[in-house]
């Protein structure tokens, strides 16, 4: 009977906190000192010198990498959401296609970023953007990079920015889910399918910063679930 009480006023009290997000799961089979740990991190706070104090994030770039479709910039989105500022590495690309009136073509994409490349190497749109992420940093503890691609780029931000973190986050989706989602688009619509795969993962040198990735976050479900593993990698990362 008194089990039945327990669930009965404790069940209501569980779903609700579970539908507003505000509910954590903690291993209770862990040392104390580690439960105490995480407790402390989920609210924010931290133990120093036996004193509870507030947590005093660290300068980081969320770096989000991932194939066409895999869903980078709904990641952006969710961050954006927590009040980072967001961005976009291939803006520029995109911005000067626009400005010229050409077609968002593989090719002419391709042909873009070559271009680009000889002038500033494989790391040009870290260099180019570079400003604009200690801009940010001004005002945010926190910085999401939208599309991070090339290794050189992953190299170039830790050397000029070595006093940041960097934390880069791949994210995943079946070949299928990436093409059927790409095809939707509004905008960009054509860029997609195996050859936009093989210039992104070598052509950009893609490859090596997917492999090198700190957290791999797969969304081939719904929103709901991709929103959840990026909340789980954002309270490791901003709490860490």
């Amino acid at each position: 009977k008194r089990i039945e009480l327990f669930h009965k006023f404790t069940d209501p009290v569980i779903e609700y906190y579970e539908k507003e997000k505000r509910l954590i799961d903690i291993d209770g089979t862990m040392p104390i000192e580690e439960v105490n740990k995480e407790i402390l991190e989920c609210l924010g706070k931290q133990l120093v010198e036996n004193k509870i104090v507030e947590w005093k994030p660290k300068k980081t770039i969320i770096a989000l990498v991932g194939l066409p479709g895999a869903g980078k910039t709904d990641a952006a989105e969710f961050f954006k959401e927590k009040g980072f500022p967001i961005i976009s590495f291939g803006k520029i690309i995109n911005d000067y296609i626009d400005k010229k009136g050409l077609e968002h073509t593989e090719e002419i994409h391709k042909k873009t970023r070559e271009e680009l490349r000889e002038k500033l190497g494989k790391e040009a749109l870290a260099v180019l953007n570079r400003e604009k992420i200690e801009m940010e940093f001004k005002k945010s503890e926190v910085v999401i990079i939208d599309g991070m691609r090339s290794w050189e780029e992953y190299l170039y931000l830790k050397e000029h920015l070595n006093k940041t973190r960097i934390f880069i986050v791949n994210i995943y989706a079946d070949k299928k889910v990436r093409y059927h989602r790409a095809a939707h688009r509004t905008y960009r619509k054509n860029l997609f399918g195996e050859q936009r795969d093989i210039n992104e993962l070598i052509g950009t040198n893609m490859g090596p910063t997917i492999a090198f990735a700190d957290f791999v976050v797969k969304n081939n479900f719904s929103k709901d679930d991709f929103s959840d593993k990026l909340e789980t990698v954002y309270r490791q990362v901003y709490f860490s």
